[in-house]
């Protein structure tokens, strides 16, 4: 079975992060999903001041370090906080597969980002989408080609609109072989 433990980094709403919980169990094959109580703070040197964003690495750091084992269980950080990494303006998530950690923002995927009124249900159907990418490469899938795999990487919004909340066949035979062993609890 897999375990995902979702950590709140800063001020993210609690059902938010059921509602995501509860989606995750159901796209991610064997899994059962947690939410940490304790929010962890993003750490000082991860605000980038001139771009207004925090480095992702530097989150995953923290994770890492206050959650992560990755033979025990996969740790999700899910955050409001405008994220990047460098040679990329923004991202929505990053993952290091070999800490076991990932972290999304709800960030760049609220319709108001871009204009649009607030829209939660498209909000948690975007956070979804991203958090089982990157819980995805947690457990060894690169990214995919397939037009609608959830695994095709995203560079921009519309993308994120474009791909389903499940894997393509291939992917989810990869994750169901992966997944039978990966983490035991």
């Amino acid at each position: 079975m897999v375990r995902v433990v979702l950590v709140p980094i800063g001020d993210v709403p609690n059902k938010q992060l059921s509602d995501l919980a509860k989606g995750l169990e159901q796209v991610i094959y064997n899994s059962k999903v947690v939410v940490s109580k304790e929010p962890l703070k993003p750490p000082e040197n991860a605000l980038d001041l001139a771009r207004g964003q925090y480095l992702a690495s530097e989150i995953l750091r923290r994770i890492a370090k206050a959650y992560g084992d990755p033979f025990k269980h996969l740790c999700l950080g899910v955050t409001t906080l405008d994220l990047y990494a460098p040679g990329l303006n923004f991202i929505f998530g990053e993952a290091d597969r070999i800490e076991g950690v990932a972290i999304v923002s709800s960030h760049r995927l609220k319709a108001s980002f871009y204009g649009g009124p607030e829209d939660e249900r498209l909000l948690n159907e975007r956070l979804l989408k991203e958090a089982v990418h990157e819980v995805g490469h947690l457990l060894g899938l690169p990214h995919c080609k397939g037009p609608s795999c959830v695994m095709r990487f995203s560079n921009w919004i519309g993308e994120v609109d474009a791909k389903e909340v499940k894997f393509c066949p291939n992917c989810n035979n990869k994750v169901k072989t992966s997944s039978k062993d990966f983490v035991l609890f």
